[in-house]
């Protein structure tokens, strides 16, 4: 039973990981079928699961902006359901935007709290890269915001499934990515130094 109660966190999380991945989908087809205010019910669930997956401290950074996006989208969806259904992602990547953006005001930066979870040995000279890499963070979920925001306006429902649902989530895994690489030849030089 131990082997379960452990196992119960890690896969909430990972439901919790796919329904948000799915959720342009879901919204997609799910808006031509179903009133609004079903699909914002859902944005609330998914917000509301997030919260509860939030286990150890450095996760907790994230209760504050999910409590924010929960209150915007209500607020949304007292005055327009869909365009609150909409929304979803443009509030939840505003939301991480500020975080990211607030941890630059008050260091240390985010970036530089995950690096230390994963290195306790982290290398006060990775401080400035750390630094960089939030404020590209938080210019790309600002941009992507704006991008959602200007979609789900005045842009068509398939052009804001194929954003939120597809081209935001390569960009992000081609900033990943890029990241990873740079950081790479970064440490590569470092040694050689």
């Amino acid at each position: 039973m131990n082997c379960l109660s452990d196992s119960l966190p890690r896969v909430l999380s990972a439901g919790v990981v796919t329904a948000s991945l799915l959720y342009p989908l879901v919204v997609y087809v799910g808006l031509q079928r179903l009133p609004p205010l079903v699909m914002v019910a859902f944005a609330l669930a998914l917000i509301g699961a997030r919260l509860l997956t939030l286990g150890n401290e450095a996760a907790r950074v994230w209760r504050a902006p999910l409590l924010a996006v929960a209150a915007g989208l209500a607020f949304l969806a007292s005055v327009d359901q869909t365009l609150a259904v909409l929304a979803y992602p443009v509030l939840l990547g505003l939301g991480m935007a500020v975080l990211f953006g607030h941890s630059l005001l008050r260091p240390p930066s985010l970036v530089e709290r995950l690096a230390r979870l994963t290195d306790p040995n982290f290398p006060n000279d990775g401080v400035g890269y750390c630094r960089a890499v939030t404020l590209v963070w938080t210019l790309f979920l600002v941009a992507n915001a704006a991008v959602a925001a200007g979609l789900a306006l005045w842009g068509t429902p398939e052009a804001w499934a194929l954003w939120t649902g597809l081209i935001a989530y390569l960009l992000m895994g081609a900033l990943f990515a890029g990241e990873f690489l740079v950081r790479r030849i970064l440490l590569r030089r470092r040694g050689e130094s």
